[in-house]
């Protein structure tokens, strides 16, 4: 997501209006039979298993709005108390991502708090031919070594632990049964998924081109201005690189209130 900078204002003649508690409420509301569809597809896909080494959770993957909604109506579901500290991860995320690698907001003592409705990148991973998924990896660093590079001209030079971190293809994943997918069939239920989310034009393609397909600033951009956001991201980021010092982060995250209650 770091390619913020340098894109936001660059959004192919489509306005950036921000996502709003009140707009979140209404696109809920209205996702319902697209995220019903949603699960229908991920009971499609074979179960798995596999060690549980939480390795394909070390980051939170880009989604498509319609996974985003039902992640964010997931997190509804916890109390209050408990919601309000998730609300206050997954923002953190979108603050130190550049610095660390922190984990998926949602991986907690090596298991997922939405686990029965993850991510279909989370779905996928291990399911991917080896070939298939070290080209897609390719392309990852490459997109990666432009990002590093714009925030080296902003002055920031990203640690190298971080930047270059890639998870790597997972041969621990084993399917359970006969069941068996190609990568065309993957590409396929991923074309699938991506249909019911341009159902919910024009927020679709905001979150995809506004939002990078990234719920973590969605998620604080549904707390402060979008270009705000960008601007405490550098901030902090810069910072913490000079000082070490956290506090700042922390003072300020720990005032982001329950945004999800209603």
């Amino acid at each position: 997501m770091l390619e913020t900078f340098s894109k936001i204002g660059e959004r192919k003649n489509l306005p950036l209006i921000p996502l709003t508690i009140p707009d979140l409420k209404a696109l809920l509301f209205n996702s319902q039979g697209q995220r019903q569809g949603l699960k229908h597809l991920y009971s499609q896909l074979p179960d798995t298993s596999c060690q549980r080494r939480t390795l394909c959770c070390s980051l939170l993957p880009e989604l498509s709005l319609i996974e985003a909604l039902e992640a964010l109506e997931q997190l509804r579901k916890f109390p209050p108390v408990r919601r309000r500290e998730l609300t206050q991860k997954i923002i953190r995320y979108f603050f130190i991502n550049p610095l660390e690698i922190t984990g998926c907001p949602f991986l907690e003592d090596r298991d997922c708090l939405i686990y029965p409705t993850r991510f279909f990148g989370c779905r996928a991973y291990g399911l991917w031919s080896k070939g298939y998924y070290q080209q897609s990896a390719h392309r990852a660093r490459l997109i990666k070594k432009n990002v590093v590079q714009l925030w080296r001209n902003l002055g920031v030079p990203l640690p190298e632990k971080v930047t270059g971190h890639q998870v790597a293809y997972c041969a621990a994943v084993e399917t359970i049964g006969p069941s068996k997918m190609s990568d065309k069939d993957l590409l396929q239920t991923a074309g699938r998924i991506e249909g019911f989310s341009e159902k919910l034009n024009p927020w679709h393609l905001r979150f995809r081109e506004g939002y990078f397909q990234d719920l973590s600033f969605l998620t604080a951009g549904l707390f402060i201005d979008l270009s705000e956001a960008v601007r405490l991201k550098f901030t902090f980021v810069r910072d913490l690189l000079q000082t070490g010092d956290r506090n700042p982060l922390e003072q300020w995250v720990a005032g982001v209130p329950d945004l999800f209650d209603f």
